[in-house]
């Protein structure tokens, strides 16, 4: 679909002004930077116009004015994952899409397309209920988490949170609100629990909840020069967890910024979190791993979803690349390709190298199937490091980091912790090729149009 020039849609921001409630914003006008500035600022969006939707009637109207106007419509919550820059046309903005309903016999929630985690799990915690596959930060957009699968802290013992969605009320290309289930469009109700680039546009959600459980957690330290020791052992003591416990294992290279906690600037070191929603088991595996090589540091407590989400730090807003690949096991080969390649005593340039274990339900088929990628027994490693000049050298020195664990990897990934696509990755890599081409053929019969950027573009 073509696009008009910028100079054109600029004038016509009175037409569809005069349509929706909310915000309509051009280039250069006042509230534009801050509107198509995400949540990370590495990724520079340059569409024609920005629409604030206001409500689903906002949606539509701004689909039907894209329609006429030959302009292709993205929508975004919160920026926290973008999976590709916008150029051009309409940035569809449903933060204000926020309202949450609890429905506390049903044991389900009505979840509008901008809220975030924090604000469910506290809306549900309310009540004493947790929603299933619930993220780990508190600012994260519920749509973009569950529109590309969604893998939190118990998803070991809970799977995808895409696998808990029930319903979604959605506006199509044609401008049509509906709502969209196993009994009402199937197919595209598959495709939108982990397709990510949907083509439709959600305005809401509908998520099962379960009753609050115990939270268990830990947080274990490890010095610089303990890393490698602490790594080693964190290695060989997950392959015994039970599936009601999550852990994951961090390698942390903060730089020296007079912005950073002063406990953290200037620091590397090793942090090993666990979480479980069965206390007296994971006090039992923390003792395992405290007894395999003491830490620096033990914090532990007892709490439920809200208490934890609660006391997570927020993730800072800065510019940032990252990749993740998905790894066939841990041994001790690949623990120490990780630190030779990315471990604390290199050069390597990340800021955060993490390991996570998956396995259990993040392994297995959903009750009603859908298109989430990346299910594995394996590992997830994620690379994360500071972008303010743009990507730079980083892509090849995840390229040289790839090489050196090239025995081990595994084909896909979550597309949520694939980073952004480029020509040289593009997103199709996330989904085994069967489950894109069906994903292309759901966008094809909706969309044939090609209204919102999806997996056709790759």
């Amino acid at each position: 679909m073509d696009r008009s020039d910028a100079d054109v849609v600029s004038t016509n921001v009175d037409e569809l002004g005069g349509a929706v409630r909310g915000a309509v914003l051009a280039p250069g006008s006042e509230g534009f930077a801050e509107a198509v500035r995400g949540h990370n600022p590495a990724v520079a969006h340059r569409p024609d116009l920005v629409v604030r939707a206001a409500d689903a009637g906002d949606v539509a109207a701004t689909i039907e004015y894209a329609r006429r106007h030959r302009l292709r419509v993205v929508a975004q919550s919160s920026g926290h994952g973008p999976a590709r820059l916008v150029r051009g046309g309409v940035l569809l903005l449903t933060g204000a899409l926020g309202r949450i309903e609890v429905d506390t016999q049903a044991r389900t929630a009505r979840v509008g397309a901008g809220a975030r985690w924090g604000e469910l799990v506290g809306a549900c915690g309310a009540h004493g209920l947790a929603p299933l596959g619930m993220a780990s930060v508190a600012s994260v957009g519920v749509a973009g988490y569950l529109l590309g699968g969604g893998m939190g802290p118990l998803g070991r013992r809970e799977g995808f949170g895409a696998d808990h969605v029930v319903a979604m009320d959605v506006v199509d290309a044609d401008g049509r609100v509906r709502r969209v289930d196993e009994q009402h469009d199937p197919e595209l109700f598959w495709a939108l629990r982990g397709g990510r680039l949907a083509p439709v546009i959600i305005t809401a959600f509908e998520l099962g909840l379960q009753p609050a459980p115990e939270i268990f957690t830990a947080t274990l330290t490890y010095a610089r020069a303990d890393a490698a020791r602490g790594l080693s052992a964190y290695a060989e003591w997950q392959r015994d967890l039970p599936e009601h416990t999550g852990s994951v294992a961090t390698l942390f290279r903060f730089p020296d910024l007079p912005m950073l906690p002063e406990r953290i600037r200037g620091q590397r070191f090793l942090q090993v979190d666990v979480l479980g929603a069965d206390a007296p088991a994971g006090r039992s595996a923390l003792e395992r791993l405290v007894a395999a090589g003491p830490p620096a540091t033990v914090d532990e407590r007892v709490t439920d979803p809200a208490g934890w989400m609660q006391a997570q730090p927020p993730v800072p807003s800065a510019p940032t690349w990252n990749r993740g690949t998905l790894l066939r096991s841990l041994e001790p080969d690949v623990v120490d390709a990780v630190l030779a390649t990315a471990g604390l005593e290199t050069d390597a340039p990340w800021n955060i190298v993490e390991l996570r274990p998956l396995g259990g339900a993040l392994g297995r088929p959903p009750e009603v199937p859908n298109a989430v990628g990346g299910r594995s027994e394996g590992f997830l490693l994620g690379v994360v490091a500071a972008a303010q000049d743009g990507p730079g050298h980083l892509p090849a020195r995840h390229e040289d980091l790839l090489a050196r664990l090239e025995p081990w990897v595994l084909p896909g990934v979550n597309v949520n912790f694939y980073g952004l696509a480029d020509p040289s990755r593009p997103l199709r890599d996330t989904w085994p090729p069967e489950t894109y081409e069906r994903l292309r053929a759901v966008a094809a019969e909706r969309d044939p149009d090609g209204l919102f950027p999806g997996v056709a573009d790759d």
